[in-house]
């Protein structure tokens, strides 16, 4: 499985999270977690601490809050609340966002245009 939004596309931890079992969770840090709260950003959800209340970008720290917040989308979608942003998180958040802005990678797969096909269909 590839991932279609432009959030998640072509990033190499995305990558790992959806095919290898990785995870991304408390203390973790840098452009994959800028990635993660900019995504919950873009589906509605606040994240005050790490954008200095919306006045800057995303700080890229996977802290309490932002773990709250994904436990928040997972409550609400139905996922497992595990609070760790892991294949099954990033899966449904890559096809809501995909669905959403209808932004996606520029390459794709023979799958995903079969998936498409399916959905479009």
């Amino acid at each position: 499985m590839s991932l279609r939004s432009e959030h998640f596309c072509k990033q190499e931890k995305m990558t790992a999270i959806l095919n290898q079992g990785n995870v991304l969770q408390k203390g973790d840090w840098g452009d994959a977690v800028v990635k993660l709260q900019s995504a919950l950003i873009d589906l509605g959800f606040s994240i005050a601490i790490a954008t200095k209340h919306g006045t800057k970008a995303p700080d890229g720290i996977f802290n309490h809050e932002t773990k709250s917040v994904l436990v928040q989308f997972q409550l609400r979608e139905g996922l497992d609340p595990s609070g760790e942003f892991d294949a099954a998180t990033l899966g449904h958040m890559d096809l809501l966002l995909w669905r959403e802005t209808g932004n996606m990678c520029r390459t794709l797969d023979a799958s995903d245009l079969q998936t498409i096909s399916c959905l479009v269909g």
